[in-house]
């Protein structure tokens, strides 16, 4: 929100505007066009600042322009509510009503008028004549009723969250707004009374005064000064209460707008500094399944800020049903490492101490394996993160996320193809032990230079993880003639017709049939077993043209049995994934660029008579989501 009091008003003010008979315009003023000459303001005086005499407020709200927001589809909700007075009432809206159109919010309530102060900060400051102040006739919006001849006067359309507004009231009532939550921004204007109000915490015990709030903001003074006029609270009349002077006690309310003069440029809203990423807020949607929220200290000392997953209201009418509040999860930081833990809304805060500018990275993960098909397509999981803190700043970010199936040529995280490298840098030796009569093997020891190991992996849909010797990607016409990817692991599966586009494979494994992988699953542990038979190929005991070692008869021809003059090989493959994969239960998790760090393992059995040990690091990335695999 840009405020700016302006100083200068059109020439000729019409006497049908519903604002032209406010008592509380000067009666001084002889002509509209000395408003801005002057400067007086809304409060019919000046307000001194040091040795200057500067405007708090001009005299009429007048010239109104549209200002709107549209409405998003995607949100999550909580109610604002505000008493209200007959007369004027100064309010905060922190959150983005639905609807948003004042006709709607308004309507059957006894509201005469809605103003919302729009100045701004712009860099002209006059025209041709130093003396004539630039002209900008859109200092305040309005909406009044539409009674059939106020529709030239209704500049006002919509209410956007995170902004003031005057509210003119014929009686008392209870005003409740439902709304998504909006993170504050605010451009303070220099030099210049701003109406601003501030997310706050609602808990009485916990709402900052003035003077402790901006006690660190050097383009704010609230320090507690009777004989200064910079912080006013706006009454039912629009009387306007200098509490300049009692700044150290007068607490910061909810909902409540002020007029605070601004003595240099600034963007403060509080001492912590919320971001999501988004304007929603945390929007997972159908792709993402990791998002991070971050927190910063703005304040000039140590806060303690608390977070806390906290459920939404029901969604008004006309927008995504509620599926059920989001399955988040949240990353715990612990000794051997990140583990995500189940983080159900109203349940336990996450809380921790921040020192001045220092950043919190909240990790925040979605549990898709919680969230079943809804009933309704355009129904959304949806919740609240609430952000607090001991410096008195509160912020509530929408969280939606929506059901995703994947299919076989999309599937959502991990299923698909994975290819990388295991880096082999530790291989154990064997030797020879006169203790023990034979070869003693030793743990892995460090090689001189590590040795490159292609690993593919494919991940399919029914949780079905593969160790692979190659994967050829061929694309197929099917019915309706759309091309579609497939996934062989053998040229002679692939159709005829199908144009093969990418061919991958690992020597290191040689001719081996897919390898099922188990263990606690991807992103933690996998494990696997395949055998390099006595008669193939690749065996290394075997050799075609040499006689002792072609598992043949010397004079028959016949096939030896194993053990005679080839073994069978046994290899044990082991992969543990990193913390730095964030490994964890119940989620389907990935990092941005769907690459996964861990442990690569082999064990070699039977090729000598001791088993021989490699371990390296390995790098696997995803390159397909086809989660099928022929």
């Amino acid at each position: 929100m840009q405020v700016l009091m302006n100083q200068n008003y059109p020439d000729a003010i019409s006497r049908t505007h519903p604002l032209h008979s406010l008592a509380w315009v000067n009666s001084s003023i002889r002509a509209a066009g000395q408003l801005g000459r002057h400067g007086i303001g809304a409060f019919g005086r000046s307000v001194r600042v040091g040795h200057r005499c500067r405007p708090i407020l001009a005299a009429a709200l007048l010239c109104l322009g549209l200002f709107g927001m549209p409405q998003r589809s995607a949100a999550q909700w909580t109610a604002q509510t505000f008493q209200l007075q007959a007369g004027w009432n100064a309010i905060y809206l922190a959150v983005q009503p639905s609807p948003a159109s004042c006709d709607a919010l308004f309507a059957n309530l006894p509201v005469e008028g809605v103003y919302r102060h729009n100045a701004r900060r712009t860099l002209a400051q006059f025209d041709t004549n130093p003396d004539d102040l630039f002209f900008r006739p859109d200092e305040w919006l309005q909406w009044v009723p539409d009674d059939g001849q106020s529709g030239f006067v209704r500049t006002l359309n919509n209410l956007p969250g995170d902004a003031t507004y005057l509210i003119k009231a014929r009686t008392n009532f209870v005003w409740t707004v439902v709304g998504r939550p909006v993170l504050p921004r605010l451009e303070w204007v220099e030099g210049k009374a701003n109406m601003v109000g501030f997310q706050v915490n609602p808990d009485p015990a916990q709402q900052p005064v003035f003077a402790d709030f901006f006690r660190y903001e050097p383009g704010v003074d609230a320090t507690p000064n009777p004989g200064e006029e910079r912080i006013y609270e706006i009454g039912p009349q629009l009387q306007h209460t200098n509490i300049t002077g009692r700044t150290s006690r007068q607490k910061i309310l909810p909902g409540r707008a002020y007029w605070i003069y601004a003595q240099g440029l600034s963007d403060f809203v509080g001492g912590l500094e919320v971001y999501a990423g988004a304007s929603e807020g945390l929007v997972y949607g159908t792709e993402y399944n990791e998002l991070i929220l971050r927190v910063r200290n703005r304040y000039g000392s140590p806060v303690t800020v608390s977070v806390q997953h906290m459920p939404s209201a029901a969604p008004p009418a006309d927008t995504p049903r509620q599926a059920g509040e989001t399955p988040l999860l949240w990353a715990d930081r612990t000794d051997g490492g990140w583990v995500w833990q189940p983080w159900a809304a109203g349940t336990k805060s996450a809380t921790r101490q921040l020192a001045t500018n220092e950043l919190w990275e909240i990790r925040l993960a979605l549990n898709r394996s919680a969230m079943t098909e809804p009933t309704l397509t355009n129904a959304l999981w949806q919740s609240l993160v609430q952000v607090s803190s001991t410096c008195g700043s509160f912020h509530q970010v929408p969280v939606s996320a929506a059901f995703a199936r994947g299919t076989d040529q999309a599937a959502a995280f991990p299923y698909g193809l994975w290819v990388g490298q295991a880096d082999i840098t530790h291989v154990s030796f064997s030797g020879f032990s006169t203790n023990a009569a034979g070869e003693s093997p030793t743990e892995p020891l460090r090689v001189s230079s590590p040795f490159p190991l292609r690993l593919i992996l494919h991940a399919s849909q029914d949780g079905t993880m593969r160790l692979v010797d190659r994967a050829l990607v061929a694309t197929l016409q099917e019915s309706g003639n759309l091309a579609v990817n497939r996934l062989f692991t053998d040229e002679t599966r692939v159709p005829a017709g199908a144009n093969v586009s990418m061919r991958l494979s690992s020597p290191a494994f040689g001719r081996i049939t897919p390898v099922t992988l188990s263990g606690t699953g991807f992103l933690r542990s996998l494990q696997g077993v395949y055998a390099v038979g006595y008669d193939d190929p690749t065996n290394p005991f075997k050799h075609l043209y040499h006689p002792d070692h072609d598992n043949k008869h010397p004079v028959t021809g016949a096939k030896l049995a194993e053990g005679i003059e080839g073994f069978s090989i046994t290899n044990q493959v082991v992969l543990t994934w990193s913390t730095n994969s964030m490994r964890g239960p119940f989620t389907a998790l990935w990092n941005p660029d769907e690459t996964t760090t861990g442990t690569y393992e082999q064990v070699i059995s039977n090729l000598r008579h001791v088993p021989i040990r490699l371990r390296g690091e390995f790098v696997l990335k995803r390159v397909s989501r086809v989660a099928r695999i022929d």
